[in-house]
């Protein structure tokens, strides 16, 4: 007996053969049926190229070849290989389904067969392939599957040859799911692909193909019983008409295979596997017909393979919903830092709430019966857009249950504003934050006032402006409404009305403005068109309107001169002022004549019988200068020099003039006894003396009473907007509120943003009247020396002497 060692040539006497084989020994003899007739294998004459390479002993050194013999080794090279494929030499594929179902990957063993002389085939037997030695098999189907399998498929993975049991006379390659696809359907085309259902004698592998028509697809069978107590559920595959009870085929396989005796072909699984193998085993469920409903919403939660039938009692609706996200943040576990928050993330499916990271695919609702299929790609925005703000995980993402998310308490309340404007759901430590609907603003209108009712809608409750200005004040963005939840402030909202409606009085639920603040209402109405307002108030604002129409006035007749065309409309414009009861600045160029149009005011109000006389304060500089000119336009007048030191204390006797005259250093002095005494008009001369709210003098000239006031000024304002509120703070208390509500107090009044400049310039206009020399020049006369002096201040004009002199 002869013995050949595995895995490498063997000698024995004059015998010079081999034999590959898995078993460590193989006995000779017994392998003859393998052998030819000759003694040797395959008796065809064995390639060369299936013989192990013997290793060189040594390494020649190079012999330099003429052109002649290089040439012949190219053209020796280019030759095609000669096919070394024996004819009558098959490769043959086995399916082995006893293994195939213990791994639930396919068995697949593959063997060489080859012809006799006398033409039977002889057994199969194992074989080893390199590479290079796949590319030269004949049939290029069994290049592509041998090359797939041997892991030179494309980058779909390789499938490991061993041996499937001692003795066996194949190769086994364990094929993984990724290569069933392109393998599978070549290995069975081949017509020489069999399907080993059994082991054992009597149970030879029987011929199998491939099936190219469409998948089979899985699906539940839900039928009522006999009795009607009990619904079966039992699982069917179908194809088109056809349907298949879940036993009939041999096997299937979650990597979308189902095989029958002389087939295999494609499943549609959905996911639905473990119904499979369970119905297979257990051939069916029963379900009490009272607990239908929980069993339709338990099966629900999972996919439902595609091809289930239900009764009709059971059938219900698919609606695909985009879901609200409903985020809760509250406190952290102890274990956490003290300054993260702990949250967690739902959505809601119209009134369906699932918790993200659950592994359901709806939710069933029963009345009416319909299945809120999830909307996996909204809600995986949703949690990138908790990441983009701050939001982490602090659980495995691929964990099943809610997702712990957590985040630093100071990123909540910007969190909350941008997910509120994308109506999100969002709640804190049990309070809800809400967005606001909608925006209601109207005016009503008193004898002297004027009251702005807002309110914020946030669905079943409202918060009325006076609270949302508090909360405002606060420096918060949230107000608490009256049920306990929080309400957004709209940042719309907040730069429409927030600023105007601040220079109100809260008076209960609406905030109360004073007649002279008109101007701001009228500014915010037009800029909101929205804004209702009652018959009252629209009356008010045409008559403010009517600025632009002002009628000229001419001087009363005690007035001695004639007055410029601008120069009536300034007397034209006092009457506007007086008729609502505001006061205004005048503040034309130097040089206009502003002393001469207020001096013929004060006449036409002594010509008009007024019982109280009128107060000038003007620079100490510009004392005479008055005196001057009233003594040369109104000679009428009587005019009070309430200067120097020795002044009587102001008081009763004011009321024996019609104009008194004093300084601001006088007023700051006397100014316990100027609030006392009640005036017709007090008038501000170089107004820009209390241009600093702060000064005494601005305190002493704010505590004076009269029926309407003028201010003077060339310049209302120089550095700061805050010269502006201490103007008018003057002129029409409470008009502009407080400095703060503005931005006019501190470096914000330096460079107040567009909208501030632009509700400013709106509400002021009508109470401002400027005319500059270029605006009225055709008016004024040709200047000489004489104009020049009249125009210069008594200090310039008295310097102006001494050089001439």
């Amino acid at each position: 007996m002869t013995r050949w060692k595995r895995g490498r040539r063997s000698y024995s006497g004059s015998r010079d053969s081999y034999l590959w084989n898995e078993r460590d020994w193989v006995d000779a003899d017994a392998a003859d049926d393998d052998l030819g007739d000759d003694g040797h294998p395959f008796d065809d004459g064995e390639p060369a190229w299936l013989l192990p390479p013997r290793p060189p002993r040594s390494i020649a050194p190079p012999v330099t070849l003429g052109w002649q013999h290089q040439l012949d080794r190219i053209a020796a090279a280019l030759r095609p290989p000669i096919a070394a494929w024996p004819a009558g030499r098959t490769i043959d594929y086995v399916i082995a389904l006893p293994d195939t179902r213990v791994t639930g990957t396919v068995a697949l063993d593959v063997g060489c067969r080859q012809r006799k002389r006398n033409g039977e085939w002889r057994r199969l037997t194992t074989f080893r392939l390199s590479t290079p030695e796949i590319e030269r098999l004949p049939d290029p189907t069994d290049r592509r599957i041998l090359a797939t399998l041997f892991g030179d498929g494309g980058g779909y993975g390789t499938a490991f040859p061993r041996s499937a049991r001692p003795g066996w006379p194949f190769i086994r390659y364990q094929i993984p799911a990724t290569l069933l696809d392109p393998v599978l359907p070549l290995v069975l085309g081949t017509g020489r692909a069999a399907l080993q259902i059994a082991l054992g004698q009597g149970h030879e592998p029987t011929p199998v193909t491939w099936d190219d028509g469409p998948p089979w697809a899985f699906g539940l069978d839900v039928r009522a019983t006999g009795s009607g107590r009990h619904y079966e559920v039992t699982g069917a595959l179908s194809r088109g008409d056809e349907r298949i009870d879940l036993s009939t085929p041999l096997l299937l396989l979650a990597a979308g295979l189902v095989f029958f005796p002389d087939r295999v072909a494609r499943l549609e699984v959905g996911g639905a596997f473990p119904w499979i193998s369970h119905l297979r085993q257990v051939g069916a469920l029963r379900v009490p017909v009272d607990q239908a409903d929980q069993f339709l919403a338990q099966l629900l939660r999972t996919p439902v393979p595609p091809g289930t039938r239900l009764p009709p009692e059971l059938a219900y609706e698919t609606v695909e919903a985009v879901p609200r996200p409903r985020l809760r943040v509250q406190r952290g576990p102890a274990r956490w830092p003290p300054e993260l928050l702990h949250a967690t993330l739902a959505f809601d499916y119209d009134g369906a709430l699932i918790e993200a990271g659950r592994p359901e695919r709806g939710v069933l609702q029963l009345k009416p019966r319909r299945l809120m299929v999830r909307a996996p790609e909204a809600e995986r925005a949703a949690l990138e857009r908790l990441a983009a703000l701050g939001v982490r995980e602090r659980s495995s993402p691929t964990s099943e249950g809610p997702r712990a998310l957590a985040l630093s308490a100071r990123v909540l309340p910007r969190l909350v504003r941008a997910l509120l404007a994308e109506d999100w759901h969002v709640e804190a430590d049990g309070a809800v934050y809400r967005r606001a609907a909608a925006f209601k603003v109207s005016v009503t209108s008193g004898a002297d006032w004027f009251d702005l009712h807002g309110t914020l809608d946030f669905g079943d409750t409202v918060a009325h402006l006076p609270a949302l200005l508090a909360a405002l004040r606060r420096g918060e963005t949230m107000a608490r409404l009256d049920d306990g939840t929080y309400g957004l402030l709209p940042e719309e909202w907040l730069g429409r009305y927030a600023r105007v409606a601040g220079l109100g009085t809260p008076e209960g639920e609406h905030l109360r403005f004073g007649r002279s603040q008109i101007g701001l209402l009228d500014a915010l109405v037009t800029a909101q068109p929205e804004i209702d307002g009652d018959a009252l108030f629209a009356r008010a604002r045409d008559e403010l309107r009517r600025f632009d129409g002002v009628v000229p006035l001419d001087p009363p007749d005690g007035f001695v001169g004639r007055l410029r065309t601008y120069q009536r409309d300034g007397l034209g414009w006092f009457r506007f002022l007086r008729s609502f009861g505001f006061g205004g600045c005048l503040a034309d160029d130097m040089g206009l004549g502003k002393t001469v149009m207020v001096l013929a005011l004060l006449e036409s109000r002594r010509a008009e019988g007024a019982k109280k006389p009128s107060l000038v304060v003007v620079p100490r500089s510009l004392v005479f200068n008055w005196k001057q000119e009233a003594a040369r336009f109104t000679p009428g007048l009587a005019v009070l020099d309430h200067t120097g030191t020795a002044r009587r204390p102001a008081g009763t006797h004011f009321a024996e003039h019609d104009v008194v005259l004093t300084t601001y250093g006088t007023l700051r002095r006397d100014a316990l006894h100027f609030k006392d005494v009640e005036f017709d008009y007090v008038v501000l001369d170089e107004a820009q003396a209390i241009k600093n709210a702060a000064t005494d003098a601005a305190r002493a000239a704010r505590l004076l009473r009269g029926d309407h006031r003028l201010a003077l000024s060339g310049t209302p304002v120089e550095n700061h907007l805050g010269e502006l509120w201490s103007l008018f703070a003057f002129l029409n208390p409470g008009m502009l509120g407080a400095a703060s509500a503005l931005g006019l107090d501190g470096g914000a009044g330096r460079s107040p943003d567009e909208e501030t400049r632009t509700l400013l310039a709106r509400a002021l206009r009508p109470f401002i009247l400027r005319r500059t020399k270029a605006q009225v020049a055709p008016e004024l006369p040709a200047r000489t020396e004489q104009t020049v002096y009249c125009e210069l201040e008594p200090a310039q004009r008295r310097l102006y002497d001494e050089l001439r002199d």
